[in-house]
């Protein structure tokens, strides 16, 4: 089994068995090409998952580290057998960090 997972993905690093090739990619890196032998994605929004990417692939599941699924061709993915999955709140410390970083740098 091959899956190829986004590098900005954070904690999946030593979390699949070895007999499972991991490959972590940029997400320009994320091609058709790489993905023609892969059985699973996991991606986040700079990856258009549709059938210019993955016409051809063995890819059968994606899971996207986001709330939102606007970058995933639903209908081509169920024409397909693909089953997708978003992963909501999986960025909320992130946002956390984020906003408590802005507002702390805002000058009275």
């Amino acid at each position: 089994m091959r899956i190829v997972i986004d590098k900005g993905i954070p904690f999946l690093e030593e979390i699949f068995p070895p007999e499972i090739e991991v490959l972590y990619l940029s997400p320009e890196d994320i091609t058709s090409e790489a993905v023609r032998h892969a059985d699973a994605l996991f991606i986040r929004t700079r990856t258009q998952v549709n059938r210019e990417l993955l016409l051809g692939s063995k890819v059968r599941f994606v899971a996207t580290a986001t709330i939102g699924f606007d970058h995933i061709d639903q209908d081509y993915c169920r024409e397909a057998g693909i089953h997708w999955v978003s992963c909501p709140g999986c960025n909320a410390q992130a946002v956390c960090d984020y906003v408590e970083e802005a507002i702390s740098s805002i000058k009275p």
